[in-house]
């Protein structure tokens, strides 16, 4: 069994990696200086290339053997079809949302709303982008579906990946953040029609592009 310091020692390694590129310090790309970082941490390079490997599993490095480790590069397909994705999970979700959510739920997701507004007109880009991240998360953690828990937790990190590099302003996110607030009113009256139309707006608003366009009618 790993002793505990280890433990805290690897998940302090994976995490100086992960904020570094979802702050876009290591940008889209770049390879990841495995080095430096021990350096910068004072550990071996052993425990950074274990860390490189979970966040490769998770998505957010493209890594092969015999090769240097890099960023990984979100393209325009790759954009599109996480917007698809993330748009089908919300309909799966939001029936859950609106049958399991109670009262304090609702006052948690507004919170978290507030926050991220507040984070955004401060200038402060990482922490909104990571409050963005909280607020869609708690909707599937309400939701209650484990799976579809998991697997939003993975695509927030794209997210995030993706906001660092495209999203450097305030006012880009300004009607998308105020849709957080309308969304909890929604939730709170139970009207998952009107829950699942907002959330295709958030979304096309946020991507810039028409989801449903992109789906093939079958």
């Amino acid at each position: 069994m790993a002793k505990l310091e280890d433990v805290s020692i690897k998940t302090t390694i994976y995490k100086y990696i992960r904020d570094l590129i979802l702050t876009n310090i290591l940008k889209q790309g770049e390879k990841i200086p495995e080095g430096d970082i021990a350096k910068a941490l004072n550990v071996s390079k052993t425990p950074v290339r274990e860390a490189i490997r979970r966040l490769a599993l998770e998505g957010l490095i493209d890594s092969e053997p015999n090769k240097s480790s890099t960023v990984r590069v979100l393209d325009e397909s790759t954009i599109k079809d996480l917007a698809c994705v993330r748009w089908q999970h919300e309909k799966l979700n939001v029936p859950l949302v609106i049958y399991n959510a109670s009262n304090k739920d609702f006052d948690e997701l507004e919170e978290i709303a507030h926050q991220c507004i507040e984070y955004n007109n401060s200038g402060d880009l990482n922490m909104r982008n990571k409050t963005d991240g909280r607020f869609h998360l708690k909707l599937y953690e309400i939701g209650g579906n484990q799976v579809l828990v998991e697997l939003q937790k993975k695509m927030e990190l794209l997210v995030q990946l993706w906001q660092a590099a495209s999203i450097s302003t305030t006012n880009v996110k300004s009607e998308y953040l105020n849709q957080h607030l309308e969304l909890v009113d929604i939730f709170r009256r139970r009207d998952c029609k009107a829950a699942l139309d907002l959330l295709y707006k958030h979304y096309c608003v946020s991507y810039g592009i028409d989801i449903e366009s992109l789906i093939p009618k079958v």
